[in-house]
């Protein structure tokens, strides 16, 4: 085995002793004493017992294989939950902590070797199997309920879990009739976000969402999912609002505990959500959000190597997210280590092809490596991809991605020397998002590489100069921002941290003229600084054509 990451499982199909390895990274030997086969990325060996093993033409869907990584939300109101009162007695503890949101300890808590007293009972514990991903047990439970029900009520819910696992896997909707229960109404949300259908699908999810939260006001889950789905539209003091609610109801809800430090990041209090993402992984240690959002938040306040550890404790957690492999690859580059940035983007888009963010991240790595051409065709990708992402993000939020690629490919084009190109571009990032300060930075750079490739035509001064004070008016407070020799800007506002900064550029020309340009800047709880100075000497072709620029700001 090298540097593997694998599934292996053991069945019994026809009868014969079969085993399974899915292989979703790296390299492995899979041998037995009637043959070997040697698997690498995205392959899949079968080997049935007294047999060879054989190499599976088909391959594996990594989310069908890896179900056990998943995330599954709770989505079970217990008050539409009809157990006895002696169910209800036995079942305290568990029943406790479900509450409390604690889904781990509401399955610990459940009697061990308890045989099911009733069918509202067999659908509690089909629940707690669907929140840890045993799948193929909650389907088995759930495949236990008699066919009819004289209230439709245990039908209802059970269909509900099942349309939970149709949303994830990506399947038809078992639900075919209109949702009544706070249950069915969470269910349905998740399942309407899963089709992925831009901004109807997340404002038709978060208006059952609030159906949930308001038809059982108690219900804590559904608050919390209020609160993802506002976020999703960027209204932070709304999501707060609902988040605060469902933390009040459900104190120790790992993702909701994991929300509420995204949303604190969000505005900047980065200490306050290392606490809060603490809380969410003491709850639940296999929640992969939690360990991204303080690997993220442990970079922005310069913890970089201890923040690429828990973005690899994340990939690892949920390896079939091919964002969370997005980002660690982007921290790796952020080291300085490219070979596992290329890796890991690599991997991502595998996993994910339709995924944007590792095309955007690979292209920005290309170009610290002076690799133009590919840059450009994987951000154009990227752009391509955009809209890919409008299954957690809304229309507004698209818009301001779109900004972004376009302002990063109009850097990447007047690298490759295509200044007309690189101007237009960077227009269009402006105008897909005018709010957009990166926009706006690239927007002015590109002016600027015209204004100084000849410094007698003075039309593009005033617009580089207009362009860099609105990028000033709409940026947060980074140095880099207010330093215009500084233009390498990457978007990853989430790897920002405070920090000071240094760069230097001279140039000598063939013709005698020499260019310098320097800036000393930083950022600190906040604030913001830069200073910056310029020297330019040009010898002209005759007499009172010479130029020297001395400047500092």
């Amino acid at each position: 085995m090298e540097g593997t990451e694998f599934v292996i499982a053991v069945d019994t199909v026809n009868n014969v002793e079969r085993t399974t390895l899915s292989l979703i990274d790296g390299k492995v030997q899979l041998t037995n004493p009637q043959g070997a086969l040697l698997l690498t990325n995205g392959q899949q060996g079968i080997v049935d017992v007294g047999q060879a093993p054989v190499l599976n033409p088909a391959g594996f869907i990594a989310n069908n294989v890896l179900q056990w990584a998943f995330y599954y939300p709770a989505v079970l109101d217990l008050r539409d939950l009809p157990l006895a009162p002696d169910e209800q007695k036995i079942l305290s503890e568990s029943l406790a902590a479900y509450r409390a949101g604690d889904l781990l300890a509401a399955l610990a808590g459940y009697p061990a070797g308890r045989q099911l007293g009733s069918d509202a009972e067999r659908v509690y514990y089909a629940a707690l199997l669907l929140s840890v991903g045993q799948i193929e047990q909650t389907q088995d439970a759930l495949a236990a309920l008699p066919p009819a029900d004289p209230s439709e009520r245990l039908r209802r819910l059970a269909t509900a879990l099942r349309q939970l696992i149709a949303a994830v896997k990506r399947e038809p909707n078992p639900a075919t009739l209109n949702p009544q229960l706070a249950t069915e109404f969470l269910a349905a949300s998740y399942y309407e976000q899963s089709r992925a259908l831009g901004d109807v699908s997340l404002r038709v999810a978060l208006e059952l969402a609030w159906r949930a939260a308001i038809d059982s006001r108690e219900f804590g889950f559904a608050w919390e999912r209020v609160a993802e789905l506002e976020f999703s539209f960027g209204r932070i003091n709304r999501a707060l609002d609902a988040l605060n609610k469902s933390l009040a109801l459900a104190p120790r809800n790992a993702q909701a505990l994991a929300l509420k430090g995204f949303l604190l990041a969000a505005q900047n209090k980065i200490r306050e959500g290392i606490d809060w993402f603490n809380q969410a992984i003491a709850v639940d240690p296999a929640l992969g959000n939690a360990w991204l959002g303080r690997g993220l938040c442990r970079i922005r306040r310069g913890d970089a190597v201890g923040g690429r550890e828990d973005l690899l404790v994340a990939a690892a957690l949920e390896p079939q997210r091919a964002a969370l492999r997005s980002y660690l690859g982007k921290a790796y580059s952020n080291e300085g280590d490219t070979r596992r940035a290329a890796k890991e983007l690599q991997l991502a888009m595998d996993l994910d092809p339709k995924d944007p963010t590792a095309w955007l991240y690979s292209a920005l790595l290309n170009e610290q490596n002076n690799r133009i051409n590919e840059g450009i065709r994987n951000l154009e990708k990227s752009k391509e991809l955009n809209e890919n992402r409008s299954v957690y993000r809304s229309k507004l939020l698209l818009d301001q991605d779109r900004a972004v690629r376009s302002a990063n490919l109009a850097r990447l084009y007047a690298d490759a020397d295509l200044g007309d190109v690189a101007v237009r571009e960077a227009g269009r990032g402006v105008a897909a998002d005018y709010a957009n300060y990166s926009a706006h930075v690239f927007l002015a750079n590109s002016y600027e590489v015209e204004r100084r490739a000849n410094l007698s035509n003075l039309r593009f001064e005033a617009a580089s100069f207009s362009e860099y004070l609105l990028a000033n008016l709409l940026g947060p407070a980074n140095g880099w921002l207010l330093a215009q020799p500084v233009t390498q800007l990457e978007y990853s506002q989430l790897f920002e941290r405070d920090r000071v900064g240094l760069i230097a550029n001279t140039e000598y020309f063939g013709r005698g003229a020499w260019h310098h340009s320097s800036a000393q800047y930083g950022t600190w709880n906040g604030s913001s600084y830069s200073l910056e100075a310029e020297y330019r000497a040009e010898p002209g072709e005759r007499v009172n054509q010479d130029l020297e620029i001395r400047q500092l700001e």
